[in-house]
């Protein structure tokens, strides 16, 4: 069982419902970061994703997840988890994520961006727009028919790369 001690200048409570402290009082006193760096990788990212499944509109949750996949080195994945999000307040809420949401993305460009220049044109950005996406599979993720279309999409890019297969 989890429980979590606070203590305060009124006393102290403890609270042992995992889903009031994973939505309320842990990203209140830790960053993601620094939980994340208490957990070996292969368990940060199975604690963010367990956290975004449990809220997906949680941007906290989905910035976890996002930084767990970048120290691993998966920046494809981070930039997944970031289009998740943005699809998922976007079809729920109607809004588009938190600036701090969005600076990991941008992040992820810029080391893209940095490999260019240092002559590593092997490592690419693509980012797909959510122009005729649906979806609507379970808990956001695409339907069949946006795999469909982001593999087309993909196709249009791999076309305009030198690749010598």
């Amino acid at each position: 069982m989890m429980a979590l001690l606070i203590s305060s200048s009124e006393g102290a409570w403890v609270v042992n419902d995992a889903s009031i402290m994973l939505r309320y009082i842990l990203p209140n006193i830790l960053s993601p970061i620094i939980v994340l760096a208490t957990l070996a990788l292969p368990e940060a990212i199975a604690t963010s994703k367990r956290w975004v499944q449990h809220d997906p509109l949680d941007e906290a949750a989905c910035r976890s997840l996002m930084q767990a996949y970048s120290l691993a080195g998966d920046r494809s994945a981070a930039l997944l988890a970031y289009q998740a999000c943005k699809a998922t307040l976007a079809a729920e809420l109607d809004l588009a994520p938190d600036p701090a949401t969005t600076l990991l993305a941008e992040t992820t460009e810029q080391i893209v961006r940095e490999r260019n220049a240092q002559g590593d044109h092997r490592v690419r950005y693509w980012y797909y727009s959510d122009e005729g996406m649906e979806y609507t599979g379970c808990h956001w993720h695409p339907s069949l028919a946006d795999h469909e279309l982001i593999s087309s999409r993909l196709d249009d890019v791999i076309d305009t790369l030198p690749l010598r297969w």
